[in-house]
């Protein structure tokens, strides 16, 4: 197998984007995206519409990239209505590659909370007490992530 040349890597990591950053430090122009609004849950869709933009633009079967890479929190990927973006992209044969970083909950909003109220009732509480932590069992993401893609 080939290694891959032309990767895009869409970043929602939310509280993260630093880190994946990063890590990733991409060299090539445009082979990172990330929103440039505040909202959540976009990035799962948008990775099926990359991937057909990439046919559209003269990349021809299975788009200008050899690898679509979507970098989600675990929030971020709740909110991008996971059942809908994988049916979209298996009716559509998109395929792309979820990493999802899963902190248990819903650090972000926490974090926008912590930078108005630094000192609030809220900032001695715990993530499950301000119902933003999906504990004490966390959803299986592997189990919604499709494992193999139409011929």
């Amino acid at each position: 197998m080939a290694p891959y040349t032309h990767t895009l890597a869409l970043n929602e990591s939310i509280s993260n984007y630093l880190n994946v950053w990063m890590h990733m430090q991409p060299e090539v122009p445009g082979s990172l995206l990330t929103s440039g609004g505040s909202s959540l849950g976009w990035a799962l869709g948008a990775t099926v519409g990359v991937f057909l933009g990439g046919e559209v633009a003269g990349g021809g079967e299975g788009g200008e990239y050899d690898l679509i890479v979507v970098i989600v929190g675990d929030g971020s990927f709740m909110f991008g209505v996971p059942s809908s973006a994988y049916w979209m992209a298996r009716k559509y044969k998109t395929p792309f590659l979820t990493v999802i970083l899963n902190n248990g909950g819903w650090k972000s909003p926490k974090c926008s909370m912590l930078g108005v109220h630094p000192s609030g009732h809220g900032s001695r509480a715990s993530g499950d007490k301000l119902s933003v932590g999906f504990g004490p069992d966390c959803p299986d993401y592997a189990q919604v992530c499709p494992t193999r893609w139409p011929d």
